[in-house]
């Protein structure tokens, strides 16, 4: 975990992500998440975990329940975009090219023990 001290008030905001041209993402202390400030407005990050931070008295629960709604949020939109980035790219292909790939997938899946089948078809819902 990363935390950013602002400079003016001396409170700790929790770092979620980039956010280009000397911004970022962050958690504020009373828990909201800004879209975007400008890292001028903070000292030096210090890196960290959270049980430290929580001790030292820098961050709060509310923040930390934010932090992890905005990651896990980020985590979801970004399996979305994979999915659908790799949809298009199969649907794009010659349908030969697409017979090897599933081929290749079907060798690599017998090749697995059953538990992992089983659990790999259910995160397709193939089962």
């Amino acid at each position: 975990m990363e935390v950013y001290k602002n400079k003016k008030s001396g409170e700790y905001f929790i770092y979620i992500e980039d956010a280009g041209t000397g911004k970022a993402h962050l958690v504020f202390p009373e828990g909201k998440a800004a879209k975007s400030l400008d890292r001028s407005l903070f000292d030096e990050s210090e890196e960290g975990n959270e049980k430290d931070f929580l001790s030292r008295g820098l961050i709060s629960d509310t923040q930390i329940k934010r932090y992890n709604e905005e990651i896990n949020q980020r985590a979801l939109f970004d399996e979305r975009e994979r999915q659908a980035v790799l949809n298009q790219v199969f649907d794009d292909l010659p349908l030969k090219n697409k017979m090897e790939v599933i081929e290749l997938i079907e060798q690599v899946i017998e090749k697995m023990p059953p538990e992992k089948q089983k659990k790999l078809l259910e995160k397709l819902n193939l089962n």
